[in-house]
């Protein structure tokens, strides 16, 4: 039986806590999900932050420096392809434990708490 870690994530820019949260779920589980949204983030008062120039840093840079047993998905709506991987995975006959991390604001949200309890 294996666990396997659930990871939705923006990172614009990709940061230290970014890294460290995939690190631990990468210690902490034998396969890990992560999905990674390539939109971009424009934001007022923020300077804009490209997702093709995200793309660029994590095919070039982080992916080739991910732990061995780390899946990364690039694009597409990273809570949904959560959703889906959980159903896919719920599926399987060898997953003892299926884990979501995320960042406290994450933790936070009502709708994820009620959907984790169901």
């Amino acid at each position: 039986m294996i666990s396997c870690a659930l990871i939705p994530m923006s990172a614009k820019p990709a940061h230290r806590i970014h890294w460290t949260l995939i690190e631990r779920a990468a210690e902490q589980n034998d396969e890990v999900l992560l999905f990674v949204s390539t939109s971009d983030r424009k934001r007022k008062d923020e300077v804009p932050i490209s997702g093709a120039d995200m793309a660029t840093i994590w095919n070039d840079y982080l992916i080739p420096a991910l732990p061995a047993n780390v899946t990364i998905s690039l694009g597409g709506n990273p809570v949904r392809k959560v959703y889906e991987a959980f159903d896919d995975l719920s599926q399987r006959n060898d997953i003892s434990a299926i884990r979501l991390y995320g960042g406290r604001e994450d933790q936070r949200r009502e709708d994820l708490q009620r959907d984790a309890q169901t």
